[in-house]
């Protein structure tokens, strides 16, 4: 469910020990400033639109070449970058 920027806080991160995985906002992208970047307990994924049918073949690809690379000590791709939002 899309959360309003500036809504009434619900109990996220209030040690309730559940994770709350988020992807839909009022305002995408999410503001560097919002808590949700911060919060324990939350985890804010992209909003991704649809499946691509090679998308299985592709995230499969990506997963075996950051597993050797991350065993190797080299660095991974595709790596999220919080300090930028994504």
């Amino acid at each position: 469910m899309p959360q309003r920027l500036g809504a009434p806080s619900p109990p996220w991160g209030r040690g309730s020990g559940e994770g709350d995985p988020t992807s839909v906002f009022t305002t995408e992208p999410l503001p560097p400033e919002h808590p949700f970047w911060v919060t324990e307990g939350i985890t804010v994924l992209p909003h991704i639109g649809g499946l691509h049918p090679e998308r299985d073949r592709l995230v499969a690809e990506l997963f075996v070449d950051n597993l050797r690379r991350f065993l190797a000590g080299a660095p991974l791709r595709e790596v999220v970058d919080r300090a930028r939002g994504y």
